[in-house]
């Protein structure tokens, strides 16, 4: 795996963007390097007051929902800052009021002066832009990585340049780094010589969310296996593998079940000539481990063939926490982060093709009933306390301990109060994919990137911040 020299001086992107959150931070950003054994110390050192939390991201994904929801139920202050759309936006039915605010900004100076008034700023990716111009403001930021995108292979020459530099900034310059598994860790540290301070926080589950009940099995009344997957899936690159799902319903002992992050009226279509295929309506993230919890198998495929397996490698996605807390084995894609956790927690095996797959039922069956499911439930909450003790430490070590804390001021020009939006939680289903909210990168990053380069463009001239060359799916 080849380093990304943040000093090249040959792209224009660093020729710009590089200079001027020099000037703006009033330093070069680099890694800082601390003692390891500051990790184990602090790790287990709960917080002894609420902080003022800021979440920062484009639109609000549910890894973020979760951990907003655990560090208030310790009593922290947590405001999302987005300039994309909320929460109830991207999740209809989940509300706002997990936030105690919500604040939309515009431009630069709007996120700048909104990140003065916060202990903490804890930027989501992705995209990984905004973190870099975060760095520029006063507050001490977090950089929390859901997936390393530059390690996805279909991105154009260009593009990849664009993403490997902002990825790279986000990584070295934070003040405090946060991954969701360790292999994402360890190839930031690869990839761009990170050293500074770094946790790891898997996509766990809330417990507020867990089932008071055990439900019936289908299993139990039809004598069928059950396989259920919950999360995207469509024609593009590796989430192309509704061909699996077809394969598998055409056998008439299997039955599987798809609970789409967003409905795709073409997929409910072709998927409900196949019998044993049953296409759902999404349903709330709140729902969705006690409905799991009916079926005897998760299942986390991709389409392997059409690239992307390093990227892949790095994840351990929500769903797999979600299918183990609803005492489900699991069977996905052969991919290194669940060959790595399968060595060290046998709750599942990973499978090539179909055929594989059904040979692998009776082992399935083996480890759902040897496995204690009680002890395979980890929560945001019993971990909170590990994200509250590495904010404190990244809050003392920038020197702004005692800064803005839990206070409440007044809304400001784009600020509401979650309830204000009208936007509580529902039982209405999702619609398809919102062109005006997106879930992934590309036009997050875009808007992002129109602030970095209308604020560059004022000090260098115009034609010197960077081209966005656009989306790449």
């Amino acid at each position: 795996m080849k380093r990304f020299n943040l000093q090249a001086g040959e792209s224009e992107l660093v020729v710009a963007i590089g200079p001027a959150l020099r000037t703006l931070r009033g330093k070069a950003i680099t890694g800082k390097t601390h003692p390891p054994e500051l990790q184990d110390i602090r790790m287990n050192q709960p917080t002894n007051r609420p902080l003022n939390i800021v979440f920062v991201q484009a639109a609000p994904c549910i890894r973020n929902y979760k951990m907003a929801s655990a560090l208030r139920s310790r009593g922290h202050r947590v405001t999302l800052l987005y300039n994309q759309c909320r929460l109830s936006d991207v999740y209809p039915h989940l509300s706002d009021d997990v936030y105690d605010k919500c604040i939309q900004f515009s431009s630069l100076q709007e996120l700048w002066s909104t990140l003065k008034r916060f202990d903490v700023a804890h930027c989501h990716n992705q995209p990984d832009n905004i973190t870099v111009a975060a760095l520029a403001g006063p507050t001490p930021v977090i950089h929390d990585t859901h997936d390393l995108i530059s390690l996805r292979a279909d991105w154009p020459d260009e593009e990849r340049t664009r993403v490997e530099f902002f990825e790279g900034v986000a990584n070295r310059g934070a003040h405090g780094r946060v991954y969701a598994t360790p292999y994402q860790q360890a190839m930031a540290r690869d990839l761009y010589g990170v050293t500074g301070e770094s946790l790891v926080l898997p996509n766990y589950v809330l417990a507020a969310d867990l089932p008071t009940d055990q439900p019936a099995k289908l299993s139990e009344a039809d004598g069928k296996v059950h396989i259920v997957y919950a999360g995207r899936m469509g024609r593009t690159v590796h989430l192309d593998f509704g061909g699996l799902f077809v394969q598998l319903g055409d056998n008439s002992d299997i039955c599987v079940h798809i609970y789409p992050s967003a409905y795709n009226e073409q997929l409910a279509e072709a998927l409900a000539e196949c019998p044993n295929v049953e296409y759902n309506h999404p349903i709330s993230p709140r729902r969705i481990i006690g409905e799991m919890a009916r079926y005897d198998i998760g299942i986390i495929p991709f389409n392997l063939e059409r690239g992307n397996q390093v990227f892949l490698d790095s994840t351990l996605g929500n769903k797999f926490f979600e299918y183990l807390a609803a005492g489900l084995p699991v069977l996905t894609s052969p991919l290194k982060s669940y060959t790595e956790y399968f060595a060290d927690n046998p709750v599942g095996v990973t499978f090539a093709t179909a055929e594989e797959l059904v040979s692998l039922l009776p082992r399935m069956k083996e480890i759902a009933a040897e496995t204690d499911w009680a002890s395979q439930v980890f929560t945001y909450e019993s971990e909170i306390q590990r994200l509250e003790a590495f904010y404190n430490w990244v809050i003392i070590n920038h020197g702004l301990s005692g800064v803005a804390v839990a206070t409440v001021e007044a809304p400001a020009r784009n600020e509401q109060s979650p309830s204000a939006h009208g936007r509580a939680a529902s039982s209405k289903a999702e619609p398809a994919e919102a062109e005006s909210c997106p879930t992934d990168a590309s036009d997050a990053e875009a808007a992002v990137d129109q602030l970095l380069r209308d604020a560059l463009s004022k000090q260098f001239g115009e034609g010197k911040a960077p081209q966005n060359p656009g989306p790449t799916e």
